[in-house]
């Protein structure tokens, strides 16, 4: 087929690897589908062991549910409209993780949203992404903090973003995730779950650590 590459998989994580170990990090992690047996081959010739396991959920941006509101005292921000107060995924993922996120082509700041409760707090915040080739939606990663779950938050925040991610041309929909929670808000709102994958880590050993050492 034109355009399609025929290097062997085999060739390409080779490359990967290599990659890697030139980086010396301390901990790689690999999101691999569980059919993909060729690349589980792979990654257990290299060292990598399994992890977590997550489902993952596909819906057609046409059947999205209709955006849910939310409670009184709540409010639905986005980073393109609130640019002065501090992230808040910041908590969990670092001061600087705002600065990040821009450094990445698909980031939208409209499509970056939080709810916000009378005080001002962050009361949750969800990260919704959109690629235009594809034209598939990610959300990743969302969270509600736990003084404010089971107020319908949640929902309204997913409800929210993947109308968004509709309104900027997403087709098909796509979320991971690894709860009984979780499942229920995702395939509750029209996600279905299409497939299992499992996270694969590899670690360096204490030897490997030292100066002039190989991975």
């Amino acid at each position: 087929m034109p355009g399609v590459s025929n290097v062997p998989l085999s060739t390409v994580w080779a490359r990967a690897v290599e990659a890697i170990n030139a980086l010396g990090l301390e901990a790689v992690e690999v999101l691999v589908r569980d059919d993909d047996f060729e690349l589980l081959a792979l990654l257990a010739g290299s060292g990598f062991v399994a992890d977590d396991t997550d489902l993952i959920a596909w819906m057609d941006a046409q059947d999205r549910p209709d955006v849910a509101a939310l409670p009184d005292g709540f409010a639905l921000v986005d980073r393109a409209q609130e640019t002065t107060g501090p992230h808040p995924m910041r908590r969990r993922s670092g001061e600087g993780v705002e600065a990040r996120l821009g450094q990445c082509s698909l980031y939208d700041r409209a499509l970056d949203l939080a709810v916000e409760a009378a005080d001002g707090q962050a009361a949750g915040y969800a990260l919704f992404w959109f690629d235009p080739v594809t034209e598939v939606g990610l959300v990743e990663p969302m969270r509600v903090e736990d003084a404010y779950q089971r107020r319908g938050l949640a929902r309204a925040l997913l409800t929210a973003g993947v109308d968004r991610l509709a309104r900027r041309g997403a087709r098909r929909l796509k979320v991971g995730f690894g709860t009984d929670v979780a499942r229920g808000l995702y395939v509750g709102a029209g996600f279905r779950v299409a497939s299992t994958c499992t996270s694969y880590s590899r670690r360096r050993s204490r030897a490997s650590c030292r100066p002039g050492s190989e991975v």
